[in-house]
């Protein structure tokens, strides 16, 4: 009898096992959530990456990234080069964060939505989750079947509506997705998010050759009509695609203006400052900088022009970006054949000098006359001299026309009234091989005047229009006056000609001294001091027997 009993009750505890067991295996493909007793199911756990300390997509091709750059002809011999990149100044590489931040960056507080996809694609699951003092509910999980997933979480700037996701351009500094996929198999599992931007941030820079000037403004636009205003977000490929285009234009950046004075380096920029502009993923930006406002640069105005930048760029996600704006100044030149042009347009022409006016149609040959050689001015200046009535004071306003080639070539422009300075080599050596430079090719322009020897209108040109000093005043009585060395450099380098700048490896020597045909009756003969300290200065040869160097100028 008590093995009897004992057998029933072996039965009757199977039969109650089995049922229990047929009832956890209940197929909750609803993803409900959880009772509060149970600790079985996905949980899931996100981290918050700031800007570009995450390259989630593409990040083989993020490191591959090639600077795309642009080139808009702005006018008035400015260029813009812009060039958007990929901007490393605020990001913090992984192993940098770990050591500077060693706890994941915290959940932020508020309303997420996990959404669960299979292999074909079919939502699973979805639970409307809630974070606290930055952590999920225990009641935020789910109950899937074994398999593969992809799971999909969306902060609360992300829009899912009639099973699709996107997110628009007000949302595009705040939204933020997660994307994981991972193989279910136990009971448990946690997936973890990587919550980043939908948008990326661009923040503009601005350089150029010389100073920045006052009161500059800018902004990104985008007229193309082809700018995403909203995207929509593939859960399962991970990538975004155009839900909506339109127009884009940001809000100004305002510039400040630098002073590093006439600085010598190449290129100087505005300082570096952390003002972003949140846009999003786009895979053909249009983007451009379009100029609103701010004093002139390069004696040109800025304001109502637009730069545009490389058609096409793929703008990331989460990424950080730099819009650099580098604004060149090109000059004009004369060619052998009497043509005037950019470099860039030569073909098979050669440039013979470089444009300094445009008002008095005149420019400087490329290189120094007599072979590079010191000679002296006249052999007798109070004989072979221009005519007295035309000897300005050193106080004078130097005059908008030059001279030079009245008193290099005309007869009435030499003191005797007969004498034609050009062709007296051992009379008037400097006017004589200025008269005869050869720059290297035969010259076909029958437009073209005659070389002759600069007079001070002709360097005053040089200075403002070359050198871009900012004494529009300056005269043979002012004092040394700073200009941009280093522009006027670059616009003979580019052409292969030789600089008027000190080029002698003695350190002793500071200065190259050019002359002037103008003769001062209270300043003697007029010479171009060009320093090596970047500065330049109008002063006077006193003596018969100095020697300076000479450049020839041209009218076309």
């Amino acid at each position: 009898m008590n093995i009897i009993s004992r057998n029933l009750f072996s039965i009757v505890f199977l039969l109650l096992a089995g049922i229990l067991v047929g009832c956890s295996s209940n197929d909750l493909m609803d993803a409900e959530k959880e009772d509060t007793t149970t600790t079985k199911g996905v949980s899931f756990i996100l981290t918050e990456p700031d800007f570009g300390e995450e390259q989630t997509m593409g990040s083989r091709k993020a490191r591959m990234w090639e600077n795309p750059t642009d080139t808009t002809d702005l006018g008035d011999g400015v260029l813009g080069e812009i060039s958007l990149s990929k901007d490393p100044g605020y990001a913090v590489t992984r192993a940098a964060a770990r050591a500077a931040a060693p706890a994941a960056p915290a959940m932020s507080n508020g309303s997420y939505k996990v959404l669960a996809y299979d292999a074909s694609g079919t939502l699973k699951g979805t639970i409307n989750a809630t974070v606290s003092n930055g952590k999920f509910s225990k009641n935020d999980h789910m109950i899937l079947e074994p398999g593969t997933y992809t799971f999909v979480c969306l902060n609360e700037k992300v829009d899912y509506s009639g099973g699709v996701i996107s997110v628009s351009q007000a949302n595009a500094a705040t939204a933020r997705i997660g994307r994981t996929v991972k193989a279910i198999s136990g009971p448990k599992a946690e997936v973890p998010f990587v919550m980043n931007h939908v948008g990326l941030r661009v923040r503009v820079s601005i350089e150029a050759m010389v100073n920045i000037p006052k009161n500059v403004k800018a902004k990104i636009i985008d007229n193309s009509g082809n700018a995403p205003t909203v995207v929509n977000y593939d859960p399962v490929t991970g990538t975004y695609s155009a839900g909506a285009v339109g127009a884009l234009s940001e809000s100004d950046d305002t510039f400040p203006a630098t002073n590093n004075g006439f600085f010598q380096e190449k290129y100087v920029s505005t300082p570096k400052v952390k003002s972003y502009h949140y846009l999003l993923p786009s895979e053909g930006s249009n983007i451009q900088l379009k100029f609103t406002s701010g004093d002139k640069i390069y004696h040109k105005d800025l304001t109502g022009r637009t730069i545009t930048s490389y058609k096409g760029v793929t703008l990331e996600p989460n990424g950080t970006y730099l819009l650099n704006v580098k604004l060149t100044k090109v000059f004009k030149y004369v060619f052998d054949d009497g043509t005037v042009d950019f470099l860039r347009n030569k073909g098979t022409r050669t440039p013979i000098a470089l444009i300094i006016s445009e008002t008095d149609r005149s420019a400087i040959s490329l290189h120094d006359a007599n072979n590079g050689e010191k000679s002296i001015w006249t052999l007798k200046r109070s004989i072979y001299n221009n005519p007295e009535a035309e000897y300005p004071s050193q106080h004078d306003q130097i005059p908008a026309t030059s001279q030079g080639l009245h008193w290099t070539w005309d007869a009435n422009g030499s003191k005797d009234g007969v004498t034609i300075k050009a062709n007296e080599k051992d009379k008037c050596p400097a006017f004589y091989h200025a008269a005869h430079y050869e720059p290297g090719v035969n010259v076909t322009g029958s437009n073209l005047s005659k070389w002759y020897l600069g007079a001070n209108t002709d360097w005053k040109n040089l200075y403002l229009y070359v050198g871009f000093g900012t004494n529009l005043t300056v005269n043979a009585n002012s004092s040394g006056q700073g200009w941009y060395i280093h522009v006027v450099n670059k616009a003979f380098s580019d052409a292969g000609g030789t600089t008027v700048n000190v080029t002698d490896p003695d350190p002793s020597v500071t200065v190259k001294a050019y002359w002037s045909s103008t003769y001062y009756r209270d300043f003697n003969t007029g010479i171009l001091n060009i320093f090596k300290n970047g500065y330049t200065d109008g002063n006077h040869s006193l003596h018969d027997n100095d020697k300076n160097y000479i450049r020839a100028f041209i009218h076309y």
